[in-house]
C-alpha cells in the first residue's frame, strides 16, 4: 500500500456569529489519526460555500498528537504544527479544494480549526477535509 486517503471531517457547516470581533477561538476536530506508518501528508480542505468566511479568518492546522495508553486522560501536542496552513479563502462565490502538506512524524496527529473573528460580516465556512498519507514505498 503505498498510501491511502481518510476523510477526516465530512461536510460541516460552521457559524461563528456569536464569537466576539478581535476574538480567536481553536477548536480540535480530531485525535489520533493514526499516522505511524507515513511519511507525508497533504489535507484537502474543501470549501463548499467560501462567501461564507469573509467576516474572519479560519485555519486549519495537523499537530502531532502524544496520546499514550498509560496516560488517556491527558493531552500531549507538538508546539507548532507539523506543516504551515493556509487561511480559507473568502469573498468567492464558488467551491474549491485547498491543498497543503509535509512532512509527518510520530504515531498520532490531531486536526485543528482556528478562527478569527476580524468584521461583522458573515462567518460560516462550509468545509470537508480529507488527509492523504503517503508511505516510504511511494517514494
Amino acid at each position: 500500500m503505498a498510501g491511502s486517503r481518510q476523510r477526516i471531517l465530512p461536510i460541516r457547516a460552521f457559524s461563528f456569529g456569536t464569537l466576539a470581533i478581535g476574538n480567536s477561538q481553536t477548536f480540535t476536530l480530531a485525535e489520533r489519526v493514526d499516522i505511524s506508518q507515513y511519511i507525508d501528508a497533504m489535507l484537502a480542505v474543501r470549501v463548499h460555500l467560501a462567501s461564507n468566511t469573509s467576516g474572519g479568518n479560519v485555519q486549519f492546522d495537523l499537530y502531532g498528537d502524544g496520546f499514550s495508553d498509560e496516560d488517556p486522560g491527558l493531552v500531549f501536542r507538538t508546539a507548532a504544527p507539523f506543516f504551515t496552513s493556509t487561511a480559507l479563502p473568502s469573498g468567492f462565490g464558488f467551491s474549491q479544494v485547498v491543498p497543503y502538506g509535509g512532512t509527518v512524524r510520530g504515531r498520532y496527529a490531531a486536526l485543528t480549526m482556528t478562527v478569527s473573528r476580524t468584521s461583522a460580516s458573515v462567518l460560516a465556512p462550509v468545509v470537508s477535509i480529507d488527509l492523504i498519507l503517503r508511505t516510504p514505498d511511494a517514494l
